[in-house]
């Protein structure tokens, strides 16, 4: 580990047992609930409780894939992405196989839709053509052009989940070392924004000067600390600082506040000395605010006392 600050990146290294694992992890899973998604679909007549199994059923299989794309060890956003296109077209195409297969009341074999996406393009267009549902009162069946559309919005809608779930993510932490993921830790002090300007320029630096000045804060604003530590080799560590604050926005004549967070830095290199200090200082204003708490308690109940009794 070197002393001047550089931020983690991944390696970039190409594990194909990572995608590999990660589309049979991710199978398995989509196997059974693409039925449960099919038959939610097929007979339960409320559209907003359909897109909650349909998203259900796509986060379960991105945890999956991520299970086993990180069993593999892949460190390739690149490869990833290539990966997850794969696993959506999968979960895409047991999805239709296992809704035809009920669509059509077992009358076709669930093994040989699986095994021939030709028949199961030919009943995607055939379905397009005759459409096989309704919208609201009306009982105009949804076909065609419109039909097609709604299809294709869902395609891009599983698209864009599964990247945004299962892409590797840059922030994941790897030792090559250790050949071992690590993973974020977060520290519970809330921390005084007055270093933010400070801790900004962290990078630039070249140092970490403002250990022995952090404050912390029961309010918003605060920044909050999340570290990685390899404690294999004991010599991969990295620090993120996150400022969280509370924004009010005006709606009307109503206001509503919200919770935003930005990140100071991320997976900023830190060698163990700093690690420790840093663990140290935050430990250290804890305890005093710990004593804090505890000499106003009994400041209280010695003022709720009875003159007598503190005679």
């Amino acid at each position: 580990m070197q002393d001047d600050l550089k931020f983690y990146q991944l390696s970039g290294k190409i594990n194909v047992m990572g995608p590999a694992l990660g589309i049979l992890f991710g199978t398995l899973a989509a196997l059974p609930l693409s039925f449960v998604y099919a038959y939610a679909v097929r007979y339960i007549p409320f559209i907003y409780l359909n897109f909650l199994i349909s998203l259900g059923y796509a986060f379960a299989t991105c945890v999956a894939y991520t299970i086993g794309e990180k069993m593999g060890h892949n460190r390739s956003r690149f490869f990833s992405f290539l990966g997850t296109l794969v696993m959506t077209t999968i979960a895409l195409y047991l999805a239709w196989s296992a809704f035809f297969f009920v669509l059509f009341q077992h009358k076709i074999s669930y093994f040989q839709l699986v095994t021939d996406p030709k028949t199961v393009w030919l009943l995607i267009e055939k379905i397009i053509e005759t459409g096989w549902f309704t919208l609201g009162s009306t009982k105009e069946t949804v076909s065609g052009t419109f039909y097609m559309v709604l299809l294709i919005i869902e395609a891009l809608g599983y698209l864009w989940f599964f990247v945004a779930t299962c892409v590797l993510d840059k922030a994941s932490v790897y030792c090559e070392e250790c050949s071992k993921w690590v993973d974020a830790v977060g520290m519970p002090s809330l921390i005084s924004c007055k270093l933010e300007n400070a801790m900004t320029q962290t990078a630039t630096m070249g140092t970490i000067p403002w250990i022995d000045q952090l404050e912390l804060t029961k309010d918003f604003p605060f920044i909050v600390f999340s570290m990685t530590h390899c404690s294999q080799c004991n010599r991969l560590s990295t620090l993120t600082a996150t400022k969280v604050e509370m924004i009010t926005k005006q709606k009307g004549k109503e206001t509503e506040s919200e919770k935003k967070e930005t990140k100071l830095f991320q997976n900023l290199l830190v060698n163990n000395k700093t690690r420790e200090s840093i663990l140290n200082k935050l430990q250290e204003l804890e305890q005093i605010e710990i004593e804090k708490e505890k000499a106003m308690l009994e400041n209280f109940e010695n003022r709720q006392k009875p003159e007598s009794d503190q005679a």
